[in-house]
């Protein structure tokens, strides 16, 4: 099943909750500080819960993308369990993780409009 936006207001409020907690372990939890300097954007529920796409900024934009990336896809798995201890959910989603460009994307197209 693809990841999509969420339709309801249940899996948004799902969605920021899983946000939050997550935020709170990335501040009290990690020791890794390639995963400190980073703040999460956005979170994206299935449906029936089963995967969550994490959408995360780098705070520090000297921070290597790619190493962010690996140490989030290697901690995923200790996320999840540390959600489904916080969380009272039936299913405890599967974490993605992905750089948010949107940001990025949005400065590009101001920047292009401020030239006309």
């Amino acid at each position: 099943m693809a990841i999509t936006t969420p339709v309801s207001p249940r899996l948004e409020r799902v969605g920021q909750a899983i946000m939050h907690e997550l935020s709170q372990l990335l501040i009290r939890d990690v020791e890794d500080k390639a995963l400190k300097l980073v703040q999460l954007t956005r979170v994206i529920t299935t449906k029936d819960l089963k995967q969550a796409k994490v959408y995360f900024v780098l705070a520090n934009p000297d921070s290597d993308l790619t190493e962010v990336l690996k140490r989030f896809k290697k901690a995923a798995p200790w996320f999840r369990c540390e959600l489904a201890k916080r969380m009272e959910l039936r299913v405890t989603p599967e974490l993605k993780f992905f750089y948010d460009e949107s940001r990025e994307k949005v400065q590009q197209i101001l920047t292009l409009l401020n030239k006309i």
